[in-house]
């Protein structure tokens, strides 16, 4: 390796890609100088600039420079030299990032059949392939999926909030994924060696693919033992992998993205470096294992495991309380809890349990809310100072961070009115009224103001420069969710007064007539039927505006 190529690796690890670029033009010219035409330095050095331009996303510089290597391989070193599959790996992971799929599944198709000859059927190699052209599929279908008009799938084409559809019947691309998902599999793990490579990941890839084609016990099995090598040890022996990347085209020598952490994790130094590194590579892992649990509860109700789904669930909140403490993701977790709880038929434990989980939820949701507000305070107090200053990138930097606390908000929100829908349904469920609709009321205040707020952020930032439209869209998003979640958490209201009101009605209906209290009892009764009416009717009014929006938009 030159010195150039060298320097030009350590820059982009660090960050610096206009260096790294240099560097890396500068080993192009040094192996052109240095060694003679059809000299695999030459397709090296060029591989490692189209790496940086995919890397950095300058796709339309990074092609032909894939080409020339590819060209230049097959012509003096033939399409059987490892180089040449790894730049046909890296040029499909380019056409991949651009929605090219169909480009990308033929270039890894080649690749593959290339590897199984030269490295043969049960190598690593092949198995990163697979895998790389398994998520291709998969990709591939989704794009397809989402081009083409919903059918009668009963989900009514899904909006923010609402469910996913089903496939009517599996493609062939699907079926042939979860078949290379299980033959990369497979390699790893008859290899003897699992911790330490992207197994687990690949086998959740495996299990989407596998609820993809209606597999649903084959998918809550693959996510069991997801979770099962997650909870492996890492490997310590010397010249072990502790980052396999599960993309095909990673193994070029080229700085691919996700290299350069395991270009800092390898250069880590011994002693405290080196455990510090352990510890927060073993809490990253403990948090992509909450996230599979998730995923595990999915495929566990979809294949009508409904108490597998509920224990699944209390370890996942358990898993998150330790790793983040009282955040709103613990929150998630703790209304998804609840609900599940309840779900039909109930678990024994849900009069006392979901209540608590809900409640818990709440205060959560409303501590996280109150954090955000305070946060969002001190961004306008900035941002005015800014102005004053007429710094320009400044205020662009402010506005941005606005919108970032704008988000962070609205999602606070978010949980809050789904933790509180929870709670009213599990006080309802216990007889107490009065409570379900307190919480509720609780939601409906707190999304009034919050909706109000939001609505003029986005119209602020809509105005302001510098603020990227991705999180502009971001932020209108999440306005329309929390418009969805008011108009839930409004009818809900308006039904549980309804409900409350008609149940004294009835229960006078039945009683027996006392002449000396018929007349007062009549007057308290139309008193307070009068006043839920008077409650239920704006709630309503409110309901069918938003309705009005939300049709609007």
């Amino acid at each position: 390796m030159t010195l150039a190529k060298q320097s030009g690796i350590e820059a982009y690890n660090a960050g610096r890609y206009a260096e790294a670029e240099r560097r890396f033009r500068e080993a192009v010219d040094e192996a052109r100088l240095g060694f003679p035409p059809g000299d695999p330095h030459i397709p090296s050095a060029l591989h490692y600039l189209a790496e940086l331009y995919r890397n950095t996303r300058r796709y339309e510089e990074a092609q032909p420079l894939y080409e020339q290597v590819l060209s230049e391989l097959l012509e003096h070193l033939g399409d059987r030299h490892w180089m040449y599959s790894a730049a046909l790996c890296s040029l499909a992971a380019l056409h991949e990032a651009k929605g090219e799929y169909e480009q990308a599944v033929s270039l890894l198709e080649t690749a593959l059949e290339l590897r199984r000859q030269v490295f043969s059927a049960g190598s690593y190699l092949y198995a990163d392939t697979a895998s790389a052209l398994a998520a291709a599929l998969l990709k591939q279908h989704k794009a397809a999926a989402d081009a083409t008009p919903s059918s009668s799938s009963g989900t009514g084409g899904g909006g923010w909030l609402r469910g996913r559809g089903k496939a009517a019947a599996a493609p062939g691309g699907v079926l042939r994924a979860i078949e290379l998902y299980q033959a990369a599999i497979d390699i790893v793990v008859d290899a003897g060696q699992v911790a330490g490579t992207p197994v687990a990941a690949w086998l959740v890839d495996m299990a989407a693919a596998q609820q993809l084609a209606g597999q649903q016990a084959a998918s809550v099995a693959s996510l069991q033992q997801a979770l099962a090598y997650m909870a492996l040890p890492p490997v310590d022996e010397a010249g072990s992998s502790s980052s396999s990347s599960s993309s095909g085209g990673r193994d070029g020598g080229a700085p691919a993205a996700g290299d350069a952490a395991a270009a800092g994790s390898d250069a880590a130094g011994d002693g405290g470096e080196a455990a510090e590194d352990a510890v927060v590579a073993r809490l990253k892992v403990m948090a992509q294992g909450s996230e599979v649990a998730e995923r595990l509860v999915d495929a566990q109700l979809a294949a009508g495991d409904l108490a597998g789904a509920r224990a699944t669930m209390r370890a996942a909140v358990e898993a998150r309380l330790m790793l983040y403490g009282r955040h709103l993701v613990v929150a998630k977790s703790m209304t998804r809890l609840a609900n599940l709880l309840m779900q039909h038929p109930p678990d024994p434990s849900a009069p006392q349990l979901a209540p608590h989980f809900a409640s818990s939820a709440v205060a959560i949701a409303e501590n996280a809310l109150q954090g955000a507000q305070r946060a969002n305070l001190w961004s306008g107090m900035l941002r005015g100072a800014l102005r004053a200053v007429s710094s320009s990138s400044a205020a662009a930097k402010a506005s941005t961070a606005e919108a970032e606390r704008c988000s962070e908000r609205l999602l606070a929100a978010l949980q809050l009115g789904n933790a509180c829908l929870a709670l009213a349904a599990a006080e309802g469920s216990n007889g107490r009224p009065g409570d379900a609709a307190a919480a509720l009321r609780t939601a409906v205040g707190q999304l009034r103001w919050v909706l109000a707020a939001g609505g003029e952020d986005l119209s602020r930032l809509g105005a302001t420069h510098g603020v990227e439209g991705s999180r502009l869209e971001q932020v209108a998003g999440l306005l329309v969710d929390l418009k969805l979640l008011q108009l839930d958490c409004l009818e809900a209201l308006a039904g549980q007064l309804q409900g409350a009101d008609s149940k004294p009605a009835a229960a006078a209906a039945a009683a027996p007539v006392d002449s000396s209290s018929s007349s007062s009892s009549s007057s308290s009764s139309s008193s307070s039927s009068a006043g839920g009416a008077d409650e239920v009717a704006p709630l309503l009014a409110e309901a069918e505006q938003l309705a009005a929006q939300l049709t609007a938009e």
